[in-house]
């Protein structure tokens, strides 16, 4: 059952049609995407990104942690990497696999976001895939619709640049 909200709120959430989850649910959700049958690349990275926030979620809502999420991501993050392809594409289900733009930004804003939470992701692994987002938005066509990928390709690196810079300033001081 979604947690009370206040009548004004509650209001315009039921005209967008929204819902608030409560604390309680989080366990449920985790073990329904757990048990999710399918491990293409984009599923093992679905999979696991929310593992890097779970625990602090769960201290949050006064939930027990999950001791063996560092171990699970990590093995994500190994499942990924067997996906990449020398040019730094992700393949749906393995290196050679045809590579998509979506995908390829999914999977580097998860490993970006991961090695950020001190999981090890490889140096040359990361360079690859943040230099084919860059080839790749270079090289993008004109178009008329469409273009989500390229935004989402745009905003892991506008991210990226933005932590360089961050860290650029922080050690020029």
């Amino acid at each position: 059952m979604p947690e009370r909200l206040p009548a004004a709120a509650a209001h315009g959430a039921r005209e967008r049609g929204e819902r608030r989850s409560c604390p309680h649910q989080l366990p449920g959700l985790l073990a329904a995407l757990d048990r999710y049958p399918y491990g293409c690349t984009e599923q093992t990275a679905s999979r696991a990104l929310p593992l890097l926030y779970v625990n602090e979620m769960a201290i949050s809502a006064g939930l027990d942690t999950d001791v063996d999420v560092r171990e699970r991501v990590q093995t994500a993050i190994g499942r990924v990497l067997g996906n990449q392809g020398s040019n730094g594409a992700f393949g749906l289900w393995n290196s050679y696999g045809g590579s998509d733009t979506w995908l390829d930004a999914y999977v580097t804003d998860f490993l970006l976001r991961a090695r950020d939470r001190n999981y090890d992701v490889p140096e040359r692994a990361m360079t690859a895939a943040l230099d084919n987002l860059e080839n790749r938005v270079a090289y993008a066509s004109d178009f008329e619709s469409g273009g989500e990928d390229i935004a989402y390709a745009l905003y892991v690196l506008a991210g990226r640049a933005a932590h360089r810079s961050a860290t650029c300033a922080t050690m020029a001081m």
